[in-house]
């Protein structure tokens, strides 16, 4: 197996003249070789690095992951102080006395409902409604002057539908002619918002863009009540034709 094994086993004097080194096999065996000690010290080295090097991945995409939930948490409280700072701004301008004239109340009140109305909220819902009769109160001169907003519109038309929802689950009869007649106040505030909605998108259709599903729908259903009193019928039939009725202010501008 070794060409230079002599039968003997004592090793052979080697006299080297020309300075170069020959590994002898049979003198130094692979097993027990410093080489072979260094290559499994070398491969636990390489594990160890890649155990450190995953430990260090693990613990960077730990403090990452902190870093968002803190970052997303105090977003959350600034945003909520925010919506509360402003509520109480809303509520301020509509106690003041002597009451502030409501054509002069509503550019104020209408920037504070449109970022801070949670339609979960009863509180807000009856702020919603407040402003509500403000508009209705001013002849529609909030819709068509300096205050028409495209954004603030929508946003406006986006709250309301979502407010009518709220109201209108889970609770029948609310257009009826004996709700109606006996003063119920869920009945009233309702149709008061539904008015509201009939304004601001027989005067900007496109106002209804972004809630246009929902909006459909949710007069679907009011069309499902067999007890609608005819008043409040015809403000249904109102709303349905509203955003397929071109503008009036499209249509003076024309």
């Amino acid at each position: 197996m070794f060409p230079s094994f002599t039968g003997t086993s004592r090793r052979a004097r080697n006299v080297n003249l020309s300075g170069q080194q020959h590994a002898n096999p049979w003198g130094a065996a692979s097993w027990s070789s410093p080489s072979a000690a260094s290559g499994t010290g070398t491969s636990k080295s390489v594990s160890n690095a890649q155990a450190e090097r995953q430990q260090r991945l693990l613990e960077r995409q730990r403090l990452r992951a902190a870093g968002d939930i803190q970052r997303t948490w105090r977003a959350h409280c600034v945003r909520r102080e925010l919506r509360t700072a402003r509520r109480q701004a809303f509520d301020i301008l509509y106690q003041q006395t002597p009451a502030v004239p409501r054509s002069e109340r509503i550019p104020h009140a209408l920037p504070l409902i449109i970022t801070f109305f949670n339609p979960k909220s009863d509180q807000d819902i009856r702020r919603l409604l407040s402003f509500a009769d403000d508009v209705l109160s001013t002849n529609g001169e909030f819709l068509s002057g300096n205050h028409a907003s495209p954004y603030r519109h929508a946003r406006l038309v986006s709250i309301l539908v979502a407010a009518l929802e709220r109201e209108t689950a889970n609770k029948p009869g609310y257009g009826s002619a004996s709700r109606q007649s006996g003063g119920d106040s869920h009945g009233r505030n309702i149709e008061l918002i539904l008015r509201l909605v009939c304004e601001i998108v027989s005067t900007s259709p496109w106002s209804i863009s972004t809630s246009v599903n929902n909006y459909y729908a949710l007069l679907g259903r009011l069309c499902e009540d067999r007890g609608l009193s005819q008043e409040f019928s015809g403000l249904v039939a109102r709303a349905i034709l509203a955003p397929l009725t071109p503008s009036t202010s499209a249509g003076k501008s024309a």
